[in-house]
C-alpha cells in the first residue's frame, strides 16, 4: 500500500483543482463506505492487515466540508478507496469525542486541529508500544511503527521572519 500512498496524494491534488461536474456526480457510483471511527475498529482493521483512512472531521468545519468536497467525496477517490479495499473511519468532533482527540494526540496532533488525515498501511499493526514509539519521534510524521515519511518542512521567507 505504501507505493499507492504518493498516487493518492496526486489524486487529492488534482481534485482540489478540479470541480465536479453533473457528469461526473452521475457516474460516482457508490458514497465511501464510512464506519464511525472507534479504537477498537482500528485496531481490529489493522491487525487483520486492513489499509485504514481515518478522516478527521466536524460538521462545523467549514474546511473539511471544503476538502470533502473538492479532494475525498469524488469519483476518482471513491473508486480508489474501493480498488484498494481500504477501510474508511469518520473521527466525528462535531460533539466532543475524547476517543478521537486521544487519536489526535497520540498522532502528533496535540492541538486537535482538523481537518486532520491519517492511513494506517496495510503491514502495519497498532500497539501499545508502537504508539509510544511514535509519540517520542517529534521530527517524523506521525504513523504507525517507524514510517519512513518525514513531516514537511516549509522554508522560511526570510523577511516575514
Amino acid at each position: 500500500m505504501r507505493d499507492k500512498l504518493p498516487q493518492l496524494a496526486e489524486l487529492a491534488a488534482r481534485n482540489i483543482a478540479l470541480a465536479e461536474s453533473p457528469v461526473e456526480a452521475a457516474n460516482a457510483g457508490d458514497a465511501i463506505p464510512w464506519q464511525p471511527y472507534a479504537h477498537a475498529l482500528l485496531t481490529q482493521y489493522t491487525a487483520a492487515g486492513k489499509t485504514v483512512f481515518v478522516d478527521f472531521t466536524a460538521d462545523w468545519c467549514p474546511t473539511c466540508k471544503a476538502n470533502e468536497a473538492v479532494a475525498i467525496d469524488r469519483p476518482e477517490t471513491r473508486r480508489f478507496i474501493a480498488d484498494n479495499v481500504i477501510i474508511a473511519l469518520k473521527a466525528d468532533k462535531t460533539q466532543p469525542a475524547p476517543e478521537v482527540d486521544e487519536l489526535l494526540r497520540k498522532l502528533g496532533n496535540k492541538a486537535g486541529s482538523i481537518p486532520f488525515y491519517a492511513v494506517f498501511p496495510a503491514a502495519v499493526q497498532i500497539s501499545r508500544s508502537c504508539w509510544m514509539e511514535c509519540s517520542r519521534r517529534r521530527n517524523r510524521l506521525s504513523t504507525p511503527c517507524g514510517s519512513p515519511f518525514r513531516r514537511s518542512r516549509f522554508p522560511r521567507n526570510k523577511t516575514n521572519s
